[in-house]
């Protein structure tokens, strides 16, 4: 200012439109829960089958076979006997041949076939390869500890303000009287710049 004056600073307190707002706020911790997982857990036994890296594997089938043989029989049968006789002829009165036959009864042996059939089993085997110790495996039930995220949240109060600077502010209004005369004249310093106001 070019003439002399005497001024005098003023604090104002300048805000614009507020409103009272709620933000969320969250924080993360790890948190140790025990939960249940499924485990495979294996265990090797003796395989008593297998027997210097082979296991024999044997079946039994059946067949028929059948055959046949003579059975003999005694029993009695009768039979002529025959023999020739002479015989005088009245006739003429001279021998002639005559046959003459006698029923006998003789033991005979007579044989007739007889057949039959039986299943003979047969023994069938198979090698293969296997391993002297096998595993079995089973699921079961195993409580694991772990680090498990949790999120707990928060409201919190906030005053926004909606203006040319969008909140409230701290300016300096300074009042000078130049000397000699009545009048005031008003400036308001805003950081570096200053504005008057007649």
């Amino acid at each position: 200012m070019k003439e002399e004056a005497v001024c005098k600073d003023h604090k104002v307190k300048e805000c614009g439109v507020c409103q009272t707002i709620y933000v969320k706020e969250c924080t993360i911790t790890m948190k140790k829960v025990v939960t249940p997982v499924k485990v495979k857990r294996c265990v090797a036994r003796e395989n008593h089958e297998c027997l210097g890296g082979v296991r024999e594997k044997c079946s039994i089938s059946y067949h028929t076979r059948c055959f046949s043989k003579m059975i003999y029989h005694d029993m009695e049968e009768d039979y002529p006997q025959c023999k020739v006789e002479l015989v005088r002829s009245c006739s003429n009165c001279r021998k002639v041949e005559v046959m003459r036959c006698h029923i006998m009864k003789r033991k005979v042996r007579r044989g007739r076939p007889q057949s039959s059939c039986s299943r003979l089993p047969s023994k069938l085997c198979v090698r293969r390869k296997c391993e002297e110790e096998e595993k079995k495996c089973y699921l079961t039930i195993m409580m694991v500890k772990e680090m498990r995220p949790e999120e707990k949240c928060k409201f919190r109060q906030k005053n926004r303000c909606q203006g040319e600077d969008a909140g409230c502010r701290t300016i300096v209004k300074r009042v000078c009287k130049p000397v000699g005369q009545s009048s005031e004249r008003l400036q308001t310093v805003c950081g570096d710049s200053v504005f008057s106001l007649p």
